[in-house]
């Protein structure tokens, strides 16, 4: 006798969906039953998580527990496809709207964010911190937010002195994150995932060398599945879009592709001159250093295209920038901005150059959400799959004198997962993923 598999047909099981009011008493409701959709966003350029939560209250909760934008909701699910439990506190920020179905029926929409971005809001920084920008983030996150943090040890800058002048535990952290470079110049990031409660701080370099969490299945886009059950040899994108890409212009624009950087440091009474050069000082770098995949090495960026005759891209400087600095204001220590030498300056001018050549080549992907919850399969070990993470993504070539299973080399390859938007709907979850490269593959191998 076959026995019936309860979650057959569904991604995911909420364990709990509790909002929590501290108005005149505490008090607790459980929305499990009532929850119709939950929307959850993660970027990688953000310390925290949003999302929404829309329910159908038949028992007036908003008038009940009087909804003044302040009160908790505690979300805890799991994969269907596995046991790793994930829980997440939330704060309500709002209530985004209400809808009447009938005279006893309304569905409602709250706003909500994670815990401690909301705690982060309501307090205020100001005291001096020495150590290397890792430390000194983990300190405030840890004492003020009461949040672990995963990070990346490897900072060019090494250990500094900072006075925090008057700002949230969060926008502290995000200010020294966006003065902190690798050794490479390659930019850091302070984000929060899904999957995990710890706040992470990694460099780009780090994440762009990790393998591919699905190397043997590729994701695909195919309008129609051929795939037998126990013969997959991809995953499926179900939509996509390839849309306001490689605006050359706009990076030209603002001096990413060729610039003359003049610091003038009034401590020492003296003037810097750094020359920038995307191709040598950036593209070049990466491929020399592994931080591109062995057959995706064709830059996002055509250094032998000619702006006029005899005068290439690559060769051309366009901006010229001035900046103020001061060294040693500190008789022991190095500020928070302080370049210590010519190269300190470059790798911050390379951090800086790196995102808009991310943007340039970015792609949305609609793939079942199924994949990204279960607290497995990343070969890091680790259990969140999505922002920060490598994957794989094949699309067929439009061209008719080809094999038809050959790859687009312009779409498919690795690419990195900057933003990743959940919908939890019925017994569904739909994710829809914001994927960057800096290159793109050389040789066309059939998919």
């Amino acid at each position: 006798m076959a026995v019936e598999n309860k979650y057959a047909d569904r991604d995911f099981e909420i364990l709990e969906a509790v909002l929590i009011t501290e108005r005149d008493i505490v008090s607790e409701i459980e929305l499990l039953n009532v929850i119709y959709e939950i929307e959850i966003y993660e970027h990688l350029e953000k310390p925290y998580i949003t999302g929404y939560l829309a329910f159908v209250d038949t028992h007036a909760i908003i008038e009940e527990l009087d909804i003044q934008g302040i009160e908790k909701f505690q979300l805890t699910f799991k994969s269907t496809r596995s046991d790793y439990i994930i829980k997440k506190d939330f704060r309500i920020t709002g209530i985004q709207k209400q809808i009447k179905g009938n005279e006893k029926l309304e569905l409602t929409i709250l706003n909500i964010i994670e815990e401690h971005a909301y705690v982060s809001e309501c307090l205020n920084i100001n005291r001096a911190y020495n150590g290397s920008p890792t430390d000194i983030i983990s300190q405030i996150v840890t004492s003020e937010l009461d949040k672990n943090l995963n990070s990346s040890i490897d900072i060019a800058q090494g250990n500094i002195r900072v006075i925090i002048p008057n700002m949230t535990p969060l926008d502290a952290a995000m200010w020294i994150k966006n003065k902190a470079t690798s050794p490479d110049g390659l930019p850091f990031y302070l984000y929060s995932v899904l999957a995990e409660n710890s706040l992470r701080f990694h460099d780009l370099g780090s994440l762009l060398v990790r393998p591919p969490m699905n190397p043997g299945l590729p994701y695909r886009y195919a309008q129609a599945s051929t795939q037998l059950p126990g013969d997959q040899k991809y995953r499926i994108i179900e939509a996509y879009s390839f849309k306001n890409q490689e605006n050359m212009l706009k990076i030209v624009n603002d001096g990413y592709v060729g610039s003359e950087n003049i610091y003038y440091d009034i401590t020492k009474g003296r003037e810097i001159t750094i020359n920038y050069n995307a191709k040598t000082d950036l593209f070049d770098m990466l491929r020399e250093r592994g931080y591109l995949s062995s057959n995706q090495t064709r830059y996002n960026f055509p250094p032998d295209a000619e702006i006029r005759s005899g005068e290439k891209i690559g060769e051309h400087v366009n901006r010229r920038r001035c900046s103020i600095v001061a060294s040693d204001t500190y008789r022991f220590g190095k500020t928070i901005g302080q370049q210590t030498s010519i190269g300190d300056y470059k790798t911050k001018i390379i951090g800086d150059s790196v995102k808009p050549y991310l943007d340039k080549s970015h792609i949305k992907l609609r793939v079942p959400g199924r994949d990204f919850i279960t607290g497995s399969g990343n070969r890091n070990g680790e259990h969140h799959l999505t922002i920060g993470n490598i994957i794989k993504v094949n699309f067929q070539s439009a061209r008719q004198d080809i094999e038809t299973s050959a790859e687009d080399l312009k779409k498919s390859g690795n690419y990195l997962i900057y933003g990743a938007h959940h919908t939890f709907k019925l017994n569904k979850i739909e994710t829809v993923l914001l994927c960057v490269k800096l290159s793109q593959l050389v040789n066309r191998e059939a998919a």
